[in-house]
């Protein structure tokens, strides 16, 4: 693993983690940076499946989505749920 320097990138404080960032160390950025973080993960199977759930307390609060080692901002997760069940609006 690569261990980064302190670097901040909008308002966020990267130092603290390895790139690639393990779940166990999500917690540790959480706190660095006071903002609580969900993990989820998916299946064919299951669909959407939560990895990691955060026992942080903070105002910012985002969902991510680890896939293949990278992590990515689900910013609907409802619109995600739904379509596990097939519940998903279809854009025409």
């Amino acid at each position: 693993m690569l261990s980064m320097a302190k670097y901040i990138e909008h308002g966020l404080d990267f130092g603290c983690v390895d790139f690639p960032t393990p779940l166990a160390q999500v917690s540790k950025f959480e706190k660095r940076n006071n903002i609580s973080i969900n993990v989820y993960g998916y299946d064919e199977k299951d669909g959407a499946n939560p990895l990691y759930k955060s026992e942080f307390v903070a105002e910012k609060r985002i969902k991510l989505m680890l896939l293949d080692g990278h992590y990515s901002w689900i910013k609907g997760y409802s619109r995600l749920a739904a379509s596990d069940y097939g519940h998903a609006k279809k854009s025409k």
